[in-house]
């Protein structure tokens, strides 16, 4: 069975996201998945692209190492 959150506690993991908080961070220490969180911030502001998961940071990053060594042909880190 899902839990409901109420709307201020909803409120509260979208405000500390938008003092930098991730949302891996913000899952741990309030025992709330981290997909239920990026779906808050999502749903407060569908404009911010920043919302990352650990596992979209993950993949995120691949594909640009992935882009930059195909337009620098070097593997190198910046």
């Amino acid at each position: 069975m899902a839990i409901k959150y109420s709307n201020e506690f909803k409120e509260s993991i979208v405000s500390l996201s938008q003092t930098g908080r991730s949302a891996n961070s913000l899952a741990k220490e309030y025992n709330v998945s981290v997909s239920t969180v990026t779906k808050w911030i999502k749903q407060a502001d569908p404009n911010n692209t920043k919302v990352l998961s650990s596992s979209d940071y993950e993949s995120e990053g691949c594909r640009f190492d992935s882009y930059w060594v195909h337009i620098t042909g070097n593997s190198s880190a910046w």
